[in-house]
């Protein structure tokens, strides 16, 4: 078995996810970098780091995540690795000994028409919110508060050149707070 950081096994992760057939250690990815790249990968649909030089990132399809600390923290891939089955879920996250931000890409929506926008904002808030739920749900059977051991956050990660609506986005951040008890953020960059 891999030796796991102790910020994933503080939360135990693996006792709360030990019904899925594949172990917690094989859907984590860990660095320290000062600035990371994340994408979900077209083919497969895991998100995993990429490089800085690849085509991905030249798309603007990533997540920037700036550590200017160096903490170590991981990615936990969740849709199609940690979760294969149907349903609606997110990306992926980002834990560390802080911070559990919950990821959701919506980097390559097509048109820029109000709808297509409204419909991109939805489904990530959609995929967030169950997931955010089914974490807290498995994490509580292990007696384990995630509330009270992290600082959660959800993030839907869109292009740089997709459109912002300054007053559309704090609406929705506002009624997924609301609903959710945690901050939502619409950017392509994140900052632990």
């Amino acid at each position: 078995m891999a030796l796991l950081p102790s910020y994933i096994t503080e939360l135990k992760l693996p006792q709360a996810f030990r019904d899925i057939p594949i172990p917690i250690a094989d859907c984590l990815q860990t660095v320290s970098n000062e600035e990371t790249y994340i994408a979900d990968d077209e083919q497969t649909s895991i998100s995993g780091f990429v490089d800085y030089n690849s085509e991905v990132c030249r798309n603007g399809k990533t997540l920037i995540v700036s550590n200017p600390q160096h903490f170590e923290f991981s990615l936990l891939q969740i849709d199609h690795k940690l979760i294969k089955r149907s349903g609606k879920r997110c990306d992926c996250a980002i834990i560390n000994n802080q911070v559990f931000n919950f990821v959701e890409f919506k980097s390559n929506v097509h048109g820029y028409k109000q709808k297509d926008i409204d419909d991109a904002y939805n489904s990530a808030i959609e995929q967030l919110s169950v997931t955010i739920n089914l974490f807290r749900t498995k994490l509580s059977a292990e007696n384990v508060n995630l509330d009270q051991k992290r600082r959660v956050e959800a993030y839907i990660c869109t292009n740089p050149h997709f459109p912002h609506a300054l007053a559309t986005e704090m609406n929705y951040a506002l009624q997924f707070k609301q609903s959710n008890n945690c901050p939502l953020y619409i950017s392509y960059k994140m900052t632990l």
